[in-house]
């Protein structure tokens, strides 16, 4: 008998986690503007890209 894979995502990985800690804000109109296209050229959600953004200063910060 033949074994196919199983179709989708393997088990364990990162979308299987879900983040629910939500972080508010404000920022200007002009600002919201700015983060949403940004995203849109990246191909990314406003969240996706804001987290990118974040997680990539977080990372500079450590190693200084």
């Amino acid at each position: 008998m033949k074994v196919t894979p199983k179709r989708g995502r393997p088990k364990g990985s990162i979308a299987d986690k879900t983040r629910d800690i939500p972080i508010q804000i404000k920022v200007f109109a002009e600002e919201q503007d700015a983060y949403r296209t940004a995203a849109e050229r990246d191909g990314l959600t406003m969240s996706a890209w804001i987290r990118q953004q974040l997680n990539r200063a977080a990372r500079s910060e450590c190693s200084e």
